[in-house]
């Protein structure tokens, strides 16, 4: 009964942090459990609504943001991303994907 309003409260509420300030799965997934959210809840939830091509996008993002502002260490960036509940897996991929795409421009 309550599984609709949970999966409803988890995508407003994720649409709101991925577009005021991204982080990492890690990171929503601790903030969910801490607002009573169900463990199998959050797993499927990530595997419908936030797989991780969307969160390497976010990813980028913060890479971007962050070498706007003259970040150009590839190690401090990865360190930042995991401080943001991503992945060291993800944290990577996502530079790798900003390093393919900033090369190109």
């Amino acid at each position: 009964d309550g599984y609709i309003d949970d999966e409803f409260f988890m995508k407003t509420y994720l649409e709101g942090k991925r577009n005021s300030n991204p982080r990492g799965y890690y990171a929503y997934k601790i903030e969910l459990e801490r607002l009573g959210i169900e463990k199998d809840l959050i797993e499927q939830f990530r595997s419908n609504y936030f797989p991780p091509s969307e969160e390497v996008k976010d990813g980028i993002k913060l890479i971007q943001k962050w070498f706007k502002q003259g970040e150009t260490c590839r190690e401090r960036m990865i360190n930042r991303l995991t401080q943001k509940g991503f992945s060291f897996e993800i944290a990577e991929w996502a530079f790798a994907q900003f390093q393919a795409n900033h090369q190109n421009e």
